[in-house]
């Protein structure tokens, strides 16, 4: 990596600000157009790989974020396939139909990306220039890949938005090129822990918006009545849930919650998903490769779960059954966690809701969620999902409980 100066950070912020007044000028429509062409490109590199056809930036995404490259292509493709032209407009066009007002896309809007999902960099780029503003990525030094991968389908089908996407990629800490990154920014996007969030809090500009994509945690409930249905539906749901991006996400359930008491034990579950499930996804979806500190976490993980209650373990994988919520450490080692009634479930899941993302639920048609709500402390806002859709939300969904494009315009009042 060659070394980055505060001023060419800055210089990259000039250029940003200059391309700004152009891109603000272009119609909604010819910005949706272009984020969408460029969604098409990466679906593109995503079916290919997927089809076992050799594909050079999805084999370098892959090795960049540590996961295989069948899990790489389907988080690709998946992630793309939402940013198509007529759901963009549909997600904008709300914003600019008001009267009395006009929005006005951020001067700059400066992101700063975590490492443990790489296909979150796409929605950090797009919806700013959606609304007309260009954005500044900080990539994580241990996952750039796909930033760049970004930049470059950009040059190749979007060329009129390129000039407004810039990316510096350093490592953390360092309060100089920090400092130099959102000294421009009118809106500064930081996804991360609290620790870093506070961070660029403080060293944002008193003028700038600070919008806050903290770290999360995400769970299952599978309800009383899920298994009215077949099993190996089920199974292959809960399975993606858990195999996405290797469980390393904040949309990755942490404990899956199940009836202590039904048709199926929560022991006779734990080896149907084994069986019906992550064993089959192994093979689809390979877990990558893991690290040292990740094998000692699982290692340290299993034997805890052992002595708690019941493991069954795979090649890639293990299921246990434990009494009460213990934190995974992702790659495929996932707890079921029996419950009495939905109220005990909720009481499991009190202490952790306040950082819970989403809640993926498994259910007999028709059951709604939204009173689960009223059953969580005050402020708890995760999202009610379909099991099997929890690492792949909709392009309009609630960020941190917050609209997907808030913060990125401001209003002019229009006078008559």
């Amino acid at each position: 990596m060659s070394a980055l100066s505060p001023d060419d950070v800055r210089r990259v912020n000039d250029r940003l600000l200059s391309a700004g007044q152009l891109l603000r000028k272009m119609p909604l429509d010819v910005r949706a157009a272009g984020v969408a062409r460029v969604a098409a490109q990466l679906r593109a590199h995503g079916r290919a790989a997927k089809a076992g056809q050799p594909d050079a930036a999805v084999e370098l995404v892959a090795a960049s974020a540590g996961l295989s490259v069948p899990m790489t292509a389907w988080a690709i493709e998946t992630t793309a396939a939402r940013y198509e032209e007529r759901g963009l407009l549909a997600l904008a066009e709300p914003l600019f139909a008001r009267p009395d007002v006009l929005p006005v896309g951020a001067s700059l809007v400066a992101v700063v990306l975590a490492g443990n999902v790489f296909s979150v960099a796409l929605r950090a780029i797009a919806l700013p220039l959606l609304v007309g503003s260009p954005v500044l990525v900080k990539a994580s030094s241990r996952d750039p890949a796909f930033a760049d991968v970004l930049v470059r389908t950009f040059g190749a089908v979007a060329p009129e938005l390129l000039p407004a996407v810039g990316v510096v990629t350093y490592g953390g800490g360092d309060d100089a090129l920090d400092a130099a990154l959102v000294s421009r920014a009118e809106v500064v996007s930081v996804y991360g822990g609290r620790h870093a969030v506070e961070a660029f809090r403080t060293k944002a500009p008193g003028t700038a918006r600070v919008v806050a994509h903290g770290h999360g945690m995400s769970f299952g409930l599978v309800t009383h009545d899920a298994f009215e249905g077949e099993l190996e539906p089920i199974c292959a749901a809960l399975a993606l849930d858990v195999a996405a991006y290797d469980g390393r996400g904040c949309l990755s359930p942490h404990a899956i919650l199940v009836p202590r008491e039904g048709r199926v034990s929560p022991e006779e579950l734990a080896r149907a998903l084994a069986r019906h499930g992550l064993e089959p996804i192994g093979r689809t979806l390979p877990r990558g490769p893991l690290v040292e500190s990740a094998q000692a976490q699982q290692t340290q993980w299993r034997s805890v779960a052992v002595a708690r209650g019941f493991l069954h373990e795979g090649d890639d994988f293990s299921i246990s059954v434990e009494p009460s919520i213990r934190l995974s450490p992702g790659y495929r080692n996932i707890a079921l966690v029996p419950y009495g009634t939905i109220a005990d479930a909720m009481s499991l899941l009190a202490s952790f809701a306040i950082f819970a993302k989403a809640i993926g639920i498994t259910s007999a048609p028709g059951f709604v969620p939204a009173p689960l709500v009223s059953q969580l402390p005050t402020g708890c806002a995760p999202r009610f999902v379909r099991a099997g859709t929890m690492q792949d939300p909709p392009l309009d969904a609630l960020d941190d409980g917050l609209p997907a494009l808030e913060g990125l315009v401001r209003y002019v009042e229009i006078r008559l």
